[in-house]
């Protein structure tokens, strides 16, 4: 096992394995391999750009690869905020729950910068899957119950059913066609951005998941491209986004939609 990495595992979706969700042109990964961390089931990310097609490698792990991983882990375990709610989540008793996104990849960036872990983050979000509730009701108790869980960690906590979020999605955001999921990681393959794409979860024997489709390169390179899985994104919405965490990090590079594929044409 890799001294870095020690008893942590990684969750990650192989690229080829890939199908259309919804007439929107979102996609997401068909199939979820989990492994230890020094036998991490890869997405295709090398030899071309984002998202090319190409055979899943098991073993001979590049150590670049696995040094990414191991220093991605490192950095969101320095947000004892990030720590606290990665170990009291599964207390929740909720199905498939995972720490998702922008708490992860903005401590990553916060400590990048030499800025508190915690700066600057509104929320921390967590997801879970539960189709056999799919009211608001029922996601408004989950919030209710994480509320009192994380108060003494004086930061929100949003808490969001997957298994719901076609239901609101078109009305919130302006796009038809939000697929019906089937996991929470489905969720997170419909981010609008790459860097977004993260999530981690507490296992029941005390090591970390990670759910990272496209890896953490973006998060520790601090770049933010479009999803290639989600071609029909908000361009707005991307933008907004864009000009919020260029404001509080001003390194990062931001790649527009439509801007890498004009980029991968030229050459």
């Amino acid at each position: 096992m890799h001294p870095q990495l020690g008893r942590a595992e990684a969750v990650m979706a192989g690229l080829p394995q890939r199908e259309p969700a919804s007439s929107t042109g979102l996609v997401r990964a068909k199939a979820i391999h989990a492994c230890p961390v020094d036998r991490i089931v890869e997405g295709t990310r090398r030899g071309g750009r984002l998202g090319d097609r190409g055979s899943v490698r098991v073993d001979g792990r590049q150590e670049r690869e696995i040094n990414a991983t191991a220093e991605f882990l490192r950095l969101i375990q320095l947000n004892p905020i990030e720590v606290e709610t990665v170990r009291r989540a599964p207390t929740l008793g909720l199905p498939d729950t995972w720490v998702v996104s922008g708490c992860l990849f903005q401590t990553a960036w916060n400590v990048l910068a030499g800025e508190d872990p915690a700066r600057a983050i509104k929320d921390y979000d967590l997801f879970y899957f539960d189709s056999s509730d799919c009211s608001r009701e029922a996601e408004e108790r989950a919030n209710g119950r994480a509320a009192e869980l994380f108060t003494d960690l004086g930061c929100e906590i949003d808490v969001r059913n997957q298994a719901r979020v076609h239901t609101w999605y078109a009305q919130e955001f302006g796009v038809e066609g939000y697929p019906r999921l089937k996991r929470s990681t489905d969720g997170i393959d419909n981010f609008l951005a790459v860097c977004c794409m993260v999530a981690v979860r507490r296992t029941s024997t005390g090591s970390m998941d990670l759910y990272a489709p496209f890896g953490v390169d973006d998060v520790l390179e601090r770049v933010m491209r479009p999803n290639p899985w989600y071609p029909n994104a908000p361009r707005d919405c991307y933008n907004k986004k864009a000009e919020r965490w260029r404001t509080l990090w001003p390194d990062l590079e931001v790649i527009g939609i439509g801007e890498a594929d004009e980029e991968g044409a030229a050459h």
